[in-house]
């Protein structure tokens, strides 16, 4: 349960003598990592030294070599760090979720939520995607699965340098309906799709996944100022998104600051992806922090939780 969770609790049971515990191998893992970004600190230097010496960085592969020289050190001798904050992060995240009766891991399969907000054409353009934070389990009296997606277009120009745009970064949450549905109805921000490709009013329907969505009209200035609705089912499209649905979902994004609120119903279950910063950090170096790390995992956690909730409430 979603009000089992609570940070001094967690704290003063197995998780706070856990991490109690942890405090010897992050003191190591920090003496460890410092001593290799002193001999990184050696190492790439003498690498930027041979680069200029034989006029390498004049000769246009310094964009490959720069890299080299620098990154590769300090990624050596970050990762001890790096290593130990994770396994802080799995250890409190998974405490929190034995604590609603769930499951938490660090890495898992993003479909079926990402094949189908991909399939109906939900998703930015984008050629490189990675996902963490899986929570999967039920919530109240649903199947619910949480994830965090990080979406990427990554690009080359003529001279071979390569440069990354984050198009999405944000958790796609699913969660199973409690009320029954058989049609497709899309839920997202307003203008996404216009009649003459970029120009135009909105489009009178769309085709995603194999089908063609009609545009739905609502009775609700306000909503249709923010979002589009598009469905196979008119009527059922109405029925789910009815006024104080509609009140709802406006009421969400804006708790969540305007957070491109995206919403799908298919196949008998409601996916949501939100834009947000990066979430779940709760691993850290520095113990007096445990227990801020663990509230605020805990808040954002139930902030999306009891956001499918929510979504799911007649």
């Amino acid at each position: 349960m979603i009000g089992n969770l609570d940070a001094d609790a967690l704290m003063q049971g197995a998780l706070g003598q856990w991490l109690a515990e942890q405090e010897g191998p992050r003191r190591e893992a920090v003496a460890r990592s410092n001593k290799r970004f002193a001999i990184a600190a050696l190492v790439s230097a003498a690498l930027l030294y041979l680069i200029f010496k034989d006029g390498l960085a004049g000769a246009g592969f310094w964009f490959v070599l720069f890299p080299f020289a620098i990154g590769i050190p300090m990624i050596w001798a970050y990762r001890p760090r790096w290593r130990a904050k994770q396994a802080v992060k799995t250890g409190i995240n998974e405490a929190i979720a034995q604590a609603v009766g769930i499951t938490y891991s660090h890495r898992g399969n993003p479909d079926p939520a990402y094949s189908l907000l991909h399939a109906h054409r939900m998703l930015p353009g984008h050629n490189r995607q990675s996902f963490e934070d899986f929570w999967e389990g039920d919530v109240a009296e649903q199947p619910f699965r949480l994830f965090e997606a990080h979406l990427v277009q990554r690009t080359n120009d003529s001279q071979g340098r390569s440069r990354s745009t984050t198009k999405f970064r944000g958790p796609f949450l699913t969660i199973g309906c409690a009320e029954p549905f058989h049609g497709t109805t899309i839920v997202q921000r307003a203008g996404r799709h216009k009649r003459f490709g970029f120009f135009g009013g909105k489009a009178d329907s769309i085709s995603a996944a194999g089908k063609q969505l009609d545009l739905v009209d609502m009775v609700h200035p306000e909503f249709e100022d923010a979002f589009d609705i598009y469905a196979t089912d008119q009527v059922e499209a109405r029925t789910l998104i009815h006024p104080s649905y509609v009140e709802r979902l406006i009421a969400i994004e804006q708790a969540f600051a305007g957070s491109e609120l995206r919403a799908l119903f298919c196949d008998g279950t409601i996916t949501v992806m939100l834009s947000a910063s990066n979430m779940f950090e709760s691993g850290n170096l520095d113990p007096a922090r445990d227990r801020e790390k663990v509230a605020q995992t805990i808040r954002q956690f139930r902030s999306l939780a009891e956001l499918a909730i929510e979504l799911n409430r007649r």
